[in-house]
């Protein structure tokens, strides 16, 4: 056999045995880890400010801010462009163009849910109501077939625990640490 031939065969048998075993034990155990990391940052549970354990996708890329208090919390943290739509009182106030110029979704007390529905988000952040706690309830139940979820935040005075979980599921908690 001629040293071009062998090369030749040489080729053809590393072809097959490539098609065959397309992967080392190293590559399968490397791809196995990097599989199992990406399902464990699927998910994150929170606990909103009415004590309600939330299960939400990780991290969140789309929000609907029917609470306006928290704007400078988004904005803070640098996640305006997560926003796909706003609460008609932050859209009034014109105080933060790059929220305001979003959809109107409705109050926290009267969420516009064809409109939420419509703009996909995969969280809902409302007010937590002094009265009326039902209100976050109703949006809930009436959400949930859309798998869209709620969190109830209160920003109305500066706090960090709604802060701190707000980075959370945005994933901005190095950004956190900054302020």
């Amino acid at each position: 056999m001629k040293n071009s031939e062998k090369i030749g065969v040489a080729i053809l048998i590393m072809i097959l045995v490539s098609t065959v075993f397309p992967f080392s034990s190293i590559e399968k155990q490397t791809e196995h880890r990097a599989a199992e990391a990406a399902l464990a940052k699927t998910e994150i549970t929170i606990t909103d400010y009415r004590g309600r354990n939330v299960t939400l996708p990780y991290p969140v890329e789309r929000i609907v801010l029917l609470q306006h208090h928290a704007a400078w919390a988004i904005r803070l943290l640098g996640v305006e462009d997560k926003v796909v739509g706003v609460s008609k009182h932050l859209s009034e106030a014109g105080m933060y163009p790059k929220l305001s110029s979003k959809p109107v979704c409705g109050t926290w007390q009267h969420p516009n849910y064809e409109e939420i529905v419509q703009l996909r988000p995969q969280v809902v952040i409302t007010f937590h109501p002094n009265p009326g706690p039902g209100v976050v309830e109703e949006a809930a139940r009436k959400l949930e077939p859309f798998s869209i979820k709620i969190v109830a935040l209160r920003f109305t005075q500066m706090r960090t625990s709604q802060f701190e979980i707000l980075a959370k599921y945005l994933e901005k908690k190095k950004r956190l640490r900054n302020f």
